[in-house]
């Protein structure tokens, strides 16, 4: 196993291109790491910085305490697998799962008990005979597991690897990656655009964009604490709806306000907003803590805390249902409202509906920099 910590790393591709910029990581032994973002964002880049196939611009990589920039790929311990499997298709899965270690000159029979053992693990033993081309795309990616795995490695790093794959097979293999990591107990780092998969598998989830990282904290973390919008809309499915709102003192605490809508804000919020100075503010509300009420419920409810839509379109996805909404408002920047319920109700297109919000889940952002203001 094995420490690896970015200390203000910096990639140029290039004289303008940063892929990497002012990157500071610390991974310790033995974690499933994540990294995260949309494409282009300098996660895959960042892997390749650990297994020594890209150069440093500038900072400093450290392995265990040791700068490891210069140490060359085959001294660096480091196992990738890779999105296309990579596999020799002239050679059979035996012999690809032993190639790494007859580079490395050793011996017949320590190969061949390698090789074996971690067939049995991986469940290839009645496969090894054969050659990539009959095998399927999940059997091809055990294969590429299998060769990382016998050479023993200190860190595994996975680059996409279950994108080729149908969505049955990726949730197969998610659980047979998670499964590995808890038998070999070493470092795993693992590179997806797919959050589903980031929340699946990692221990702590590296959110990325445009070579910074965002937040590095665990599923949890992110979900319920996002440091800023990024984060906060890149994690959740669906996404987190944001509203740019007007900020301004009520007798009872704040309220935000558009020319249209009228949200107060919960009184916790108050101590937080008592020094703040800027007229604006970006107001954050998951789908689910978005509900349509019924006639009898909405008279109950305070009536600040509604909103009203025009529906546009209904999407059922297994036991929830997805409602898209036009506020009728700049504040949304033309996106529609997304509500989640467990509830299928028949709405007329355009139909005017109430929306309640539940106030006290509401996130807020500074509308300059789009850091959090409040900790959920």
């Amino acid at each position: 196993m094995a420490v690896f910590e970015f200390k203000n790393v910096t990639k140029f591709y290039g004289a303008n291109v940063r892929a990497i910029d002012d990157f500071n990581l610390l991974i310790p032994d033995g974690e499933f790491t994540l990294m995260v973002g949309p494409s282009g964002c300098g996660k895959s880049t960042a892997l390749r910085m650990i297994a020594g196939l890209e150069d440093i611009s500038r900072g400093e990589l450290l392995m265990d305490g040791k700068i490891i920039n210069h140490v060359p790929p085959q001294k660096r311990e480091a196992a990738m697998v890779f999105q296309s499997y990579a596999l020799y298709p002239h050679l059979s899965v035996y012999d690809n799962m032993a190639f790494p270690l007859k580079i490395k000159k050793q011996p017949k029979d320590l190969i061949d008990e390698r090789v074996r053992d971690v067939a049995q693990i991986l469940g290839l033993s009645e496969l090894i005979s054969r050659m990539p081309r009959e095998l399927s795309g999940g059997q091809k990616q055990r294969v590429a597991l299998g060769r990382a795995m016998v050479r023993e490695p200190k860190v595994f790093l996975f680059d996409e690897p279950l994108s080729n794959l149908d969505a049955a097979l990726r949730a197969e293999m998610r659980i047979e990656i998670a499964e590995l990591h808890s038998r070999l107990k070493t470092n795993f780092i693992y590179v997806t655009h797919d959050q589903v998969e980031a929340v699946t598998l990692g221990q702590k989830i590296v959110v990325l964009k445009d070579g910074k990282v965002q937040q590095y904290a665990t599923p949890h973390e992110l979900f319920r604490r996002p440091a800023n919008t990024f984060v906060a809309g890149f994690i959740g499915t669906p996404p987190m709806n944001f509203l740019k709102m007007g900020l301004r003192r009520a007798d009872d605490g704040y309220e935000m306000i558009t020319e249209n809508l009228h949200i107060p804000l919960h009184p916790t919020y108050r101590p937080n907003f008592d020094q703040y100075k800027k007229e604006s503010i970006i107001a954050g509300i998951r789908p689910k803590d978005l509900s349509l009420r019924g006639k009898t419920a909405l008279d109950k409810a305070d009536k600040r805390c509604t909103i009203k839509g025009r529906f546009l379109l209904k999407e059922v996805i297994g036991d929830d249902v997805l409602y898209y909404f036009d506020l009728s408002t700049d504040a949304t920047d033309g996106k529609p409202l997304i509500v989640k319920a467990n509830v299928s109700l028949d709405l007329d297109r355009k139909q005017t509906v109430d929306i309640f919000i539940d106030i006290k889940e509401i996130y807020l952002f500074d509308i300059d920099s789009g850091k959090t203001l409040i900790q959920q």
